[in-house]
């Protein structure tokens, strides 16, 4: 179902009209679409904006991009990607969709065309002098888009290069370029960075949190609690709004499963200090754990709910029964290292850049 609005809005996109190339050529060679109509030279973006896009903002925007189908193509079998060859050739092989996102070479054409392999002038293209390498010409994406479109235009057009990489079809490459420019449409680079921005904030509040209630030992701290548990829903609310594509896949399948460390903790908390409800709590960690010195978090949450996630990142957290402060100093100390570990990914995130030759 994730990707049912991608495939009524590719089903759509060969209706909407892509732009004519001059000479009569479809804008489906490694081309922008202008969206129809004519572009008054006021509106026009300045050539140093292209470069800047290209250079600074492109990569994370990029990252994030491929990232979110990555994620969804590992996460789910049945998904529409893996049935549609593009998409498989694309995300089969996460190592190598990664290793050419990061060896990526830029080759931006601000005075003259790209060429294509049968020498013709075109937008985009992979006819490059380097290997690994797309080359954009800004010199006449710059005369086809505005303001509103530039972004999101040169953004799907060096994603319908990338895809060529691996091997895609023209056709095939233009289905990728349309699933692009719909994600681009409706989050800016500005609204990338601005997000990424607020998810290190967050990690990082959080590991302090994490440390200041670990600090104040088996009494707990109900300030502490509240506020890790409403960073860790702010983050997650705000992530799920971006699909989670700031997340490598093995970070991304157990990120909600952390909140049951903290679920725990908070039982502990409640059984230890809180009298009027302490049968209570004890009773939810006994139903949780069944006995067992520790279990998945796919294990409490069925044992206390009866709840089947199919999500494979369930399995993959073991959480220790809070026998002792100790324990629970054990799962707070996994927690805050989850977030150190993900708040660099962040940071790194921000940081990408691919190579640039300027001709």
């Amino acid at each position: 179902m994730k990707y049912l609005l991608h495939v009524l809005v590719l089903a759509w996109l060969p209706f909407y009209g892509f732009a004519q190339e001059s000479g009569g050529r479809s804008a489906s060679c490694g081309a922008v679409s202008t969206g129809g109509g004519n572009i008054d030279l006021a509106d026009q973006v300045p050539l140093a904006n292209y470069s800047w896009l290209i250079v600074n903002d492109s990569p994370s925007a990029i990252y994030v991009w491929f990232q979110k189908h990555l994620n969804a193509y590992q996460e789910d079998s049945d998904s529409y990607l893996r049935n549609n060859p593009q998409f498989v050739k694309m995300f089969v092989d996460p190592v190598k969709t990664l290793k050419i996102l990061k060896n990526l070479t830029v080759e931006i054409k601000s005075t003259e065309p790209c060429y294509d392999f049968a020498g013709n002038a075109v937008d985009g293209s992979i006819n490059t002098t380097t290997e690994n390498a797309i080359c954009i010409s800004t010199h006449r994406i710059s005369k086809k888009l505005d303001g509103y479109s530039y972004e999101r235009e040169t953004l799907a057009l060096m994603i319908h290069e990338i895809s060529h990489l691996f091997d895609t079809s023209e056709i095939e490459a233009d289905e990728i370029q349309g699933d692009a420019r719909f994600s681009f449409a409706s989050t800016s680079t500005l609204d990338l960075a601005v997000e990424l921005d607020m998810q290190v904030k967050y990690f990082r509040e959080l590991q302090q949190s994490i440390t200041s209630l670990i600090l104040v030992g088996e009494k707990g701290d109900a300030y502490y609690l509240s506020s890790i548990r409403n960073t860790m829903l702010n983050s997650r609310e705000e992530l799920f709004t971006f699909q989670y594509s700031f997340l490598d896949f093995d970070a991304y399948k157990i990120y909600t499963p952390q909140f049951m460390r903290l679920s725990v903790a908070e039982s502990f908390y409640g059984y230890k200090n809180n009298p009027e409800l302490s049968e209570y709590h004890k009773e939810v960690l006994d139903t949780q754990f069944q006995g067992q010195d520790q279990a998945t978090a796919w294990q409490i949450i069925y044992n206390e709910n009866g709840f089947d996630s199919h999500e494979s990142g369930y399995h993959d957290v073991v959480i220790e029964y809070p026998h002792s402060f100790e324990n629970v100093k054990s799962e707070l100390l996994k927690l805050s290292k989850y977030y150190e570990k993900v708040e660099l990914q962040m940071k790194q995130l921000k940081e990408r850049r691919f190579k640039v030759i300027h001709q």
